[in-house]
């Protein structure tokens, strides 16, 4: 059976310790033992906009990294 590449991407395991924009590690801490409240990200404010980076089958189930974050608030948008 043959399978389009759209259908082979959505059959992809989505990652939950690799960034959703840049594809490098996002250095959660929140599916390890230690919990979510030991995470960077537990200190830190998302602007609303940098989700529309994040595809659609990638939200809420792989966090932004540092990086990513920090360019999108000091310039208002990412070069990926």
């Amino acid at each position: 059976m043959k399978t389009d590449a759209k259908e082979h991407d959505s059959l992809e395991e989505i990652d939950p310790d690799i960034c959703p924009i840049c594809g490098n590690e996002n250095n959660c801490m929140r599916l390890q033992q230690e919990g979510h409240e030991l995470c960077w990200c537990a200190f830190e404010s998302f602007p609303p906009e940098i989700f529309d980076l994040v595809p659609e089958e990638k939200l809420n189930k792989a966090c932004i990294c540092k990086p990513c974050l920090d360019e999108f608030i000091k310039t208002g948008c990412l070069k990926y």
